[in-house]
């Protein structure tokens, strides 16, 4: 007489439902590291995020996300290296790719720029991307292309700053002085305390401009003084005159809202 062994289950079908079981718990993670980084706490999101790759050392999403939290946290070297683990599994997310261009801009431009176009390729309407790409190509010298990303980011999002200070230095590049200085004034508008604008505008100032420069500068640094600490800024303001920059430092602790930002307009 045979007799059937019970018992025992189907050991494909437990397997399957393990394999199922770990995927939903590193899921769950990686949702769980996120809702934690948007809400400011990084060191238990990488803890988590440890714990995810740990378990899964091909885990693109989970080296991306945790690429993202080192360079928040300006650990440039290690999320390079994240980043670069991450894309190298998977090129599909558009925000690793962005945020991973940015990152190279210094050390390899060409990159840089070839992650950014597959960013936008996948999102082409996303005005940062679009914003990155033109800072990008402008950082190249290739200003035409830089001017086509631009002018679309400002189509999407008018008066994005990094868009229009990037749109200042691309007619600067291409020596239309007259439209880059009105794309500097349209950036201090929104941002007085910008010193690249602000740095820009110095370069191509006209006489008339003079009160205005001084007026952006003071508004500048009543509207955030610790610009004060940005040597940008004092070199650009130093080039008003040596009396003119002690007069910007010495408001500091005094309120100069009577300087307004529509005397750039």
């Amino acid at each position: 007489m045979i007799h059937k062994v019970t018992g025992f289950g189907n050991p494909q079908k437990k397997r399957k439902a393990k394999r199922d079981t770990a995927k939903s718990q590193i899921e769950e993670k990686i949702k769980l590291s996120i809702d934690l980084y948007q809400q400011g706490d990084y060191i238990q999101a990488k803890t988590l995020l440890h714990g995810v790759i740990e378990a899964d050392k091909r885990n693109s999403l989970a080296l991306g996300f945790l690429a993202t939290i080192e360079k928040a946290l300006g650990n440039t070297k290690t999320a390079l290296s994240l980043f670069e683990r991450s894309i190298s599994i998977d090129q599909n997310n558009p925000d690793f790719l962005h945020n991973y261009s940015g990152l190279l801009a210094e050390s390899d431009l060409t990159k840089a720029i070839n992650l950014s176009e597959k960013a936008i390729n996948i999102c082409p309407n996303k005005t940062n991307f679009l914003a990155r790409n033109g800072w990008l190509k402008l950082k190249a010298s290739d200003f035409d292309n830089a001017l086509k990303s631009i002018a679309k980011a400002l189509e999407l999002e008018p008066g994005h700053i990094d868009a229009t200070i990037s749109l200042s230095n691309i007619y600067k590049g291409l020596g239309n002085l007259k439209q880059a200085r009105s794309a500097t004034l349209e950036c201090l508008k929104h941002r007085p305390d910008n010193p690249s604008a602000l740095l820009n505008l110095f370069f191509f100032f006209e006489e008339e401009d003079f009160q205005k420069l001084k007026s952006i500068a003071l508004r500048a640094v009543n509207q955030n003084q610790m610009i004060l600490n940005n040597l940008d800024f004092i070199e650009a303001i130093s080039s008003l005159g040596e009396n003119f920059a002690q007069e910007v430092i010495s408001t500091k602790n005094h309120s100069i809202n009577e300087f307004s930002i529509s005397s750039t307009s």
